[in-house]
Order: C-alpha cells, then sequence, then structure tokens
C-alpha cells in the first residue's frame, strides 16, 4: 500500500515530462529526444598497407537515439548514437555504428528540411560471439524533412575506421548508407 503513491507519483510525473516533451518539439524549444528505425547498406572493406583484402556489402536496418536540447528553434545540439545492423555471409551478426556528438540545422523555425552532422567514436562487433574490433573514428551527414511536428524522415551517410585488436595494422573501414524515420518528442 505505500508503494502506490510513489509508482502513482511517478506516473504523473512521467505523463507531465512526455506532454511537455511534446510540446517542446511543436515548439522546438527546451529538451531534444527521437528515436528512429530504418533500413541501411553497408560496405565493409578490410585494409592492410594500403592494399584492400575484403569489400563486401550488406543490408540490414539502422537505429537512431539522440539525447540533447534546442539551442534555437533552427538548431538542435545532442548526443547521437546510431548504429547499423546486418549480416555477413556467413551468417554472422554484426552491429557497428557511431557515439558522440551531433547537431541538426531546421532550415525553418517550423516544419520543413534539415541536415544533420554528428563527430564521434566508432565501433564494431559480432552480436553473436560478443567479439569487437578496436573503436576509431566516425561521420554522419544526412539530410531530411520534418513529416509533422515529431516524425522526421532522412537519408545518411555514415563512415567509420576501427581497427583489428589483434592485428592492429589492420583496417576495418565500414560505409553507411541508410534511410531513417526517427520520433521527435
Amino acid at each position: 500500500m505505500t508503494l502506490k503513491y510513489p509508482v502513482l507519483s511517478l506516473s504523473l510525473i512521467t505523463a507531465g515530462a512526455l506532454s511537455s516533451g511534446i510540446a517542446m518539439a511543436d515548439s522546438r524549444s527546451g529538451f531534444y529526444l527521437s528515436g528512429g528505425l530504418g533500413i541501411t547498406s553497408v560496405g565493409i572493406e578490410v585494409v592492410e598497407a594500403n592494399q584492400t583484402y575484403a569489400d563486401s556489402r550488406y543490408r540490414g536496418f539502422g537505429t537512431a537515439v539522440k539525447i540533447g536540447g534546442y539551442i534555437n528553434p533552427n538548431f538542435a545540439l545532442y548526443y547521437h548514437r546510431e548504429a547499423a545492423w546486418f549480416q555477413d555471409d556467413d551468417g554472422d551478426r554484426w552491429v557497428g555504428g557511431l557515439a558522440g556528438i551531433g547537431g541538426s540545422y531546421y532550415f525553418e523555425p517550423q516544419g520543413g528540411a534539415y541536415m544533420e552532422i554528428s563527430l564521434g567514436i566508432s565501433d564494431l562487433s559480432m552480436v553473436d560471439y560478443n567479439a569487437a574490433f578496436n573503436s576509431g573514428g566516425a561521420l554522419l551527414i544526412g539530410v531530411g524533412g520534418e513529416v509533422t511536428d515529431h516524425l522526421q524522415l532522412g537519408a545518411y551517410f555514415m563512415g567509420s575506421d576501427t581497427t583489428d585488436p589483434y592485428y592492429p595494422e589492420v583496417t576495418i573501414e565500414q560505409r553507411t548508407i541508410g534511410v531513417k524515420l526517427e520520433l521527435k518528442l
């Protein structure tokens, strides 16, 4: 019985935060939160001593999370996690992407087109074997448009380089092209 009131209070606080978050997306001010799903085409190149030893492309799906705030109605600054999930020719499942700082510039104060850019740390790992490559640098550049105040549709290019932990002279270059639909609060 004593747990009833804290749970009710937490529920009301959560509902209030979500409704104010939705209101903020309408006016593009304050807190920025978005999550997205999409489809990707991932190119993987294995390079050693400037020689390409493997070059493959895989289809998969992408996920995106952004948490930050609006600087003004035209610009949002946020932590950005973008990941591409795919399966290689051997049936192994992989995930790779970017974790870093990003920004979106909206060309109009309400609705319209936007562009985004993010810089961060790259990662690439095998999902089934919990095997990870060393991190490196990553860059994401995207463009799109707002469908509604809370939905935006965009296309992006993400490039990253990681090194093999057992062979530091081997670089794995990941080049991803994707389309995503994001829900913004």
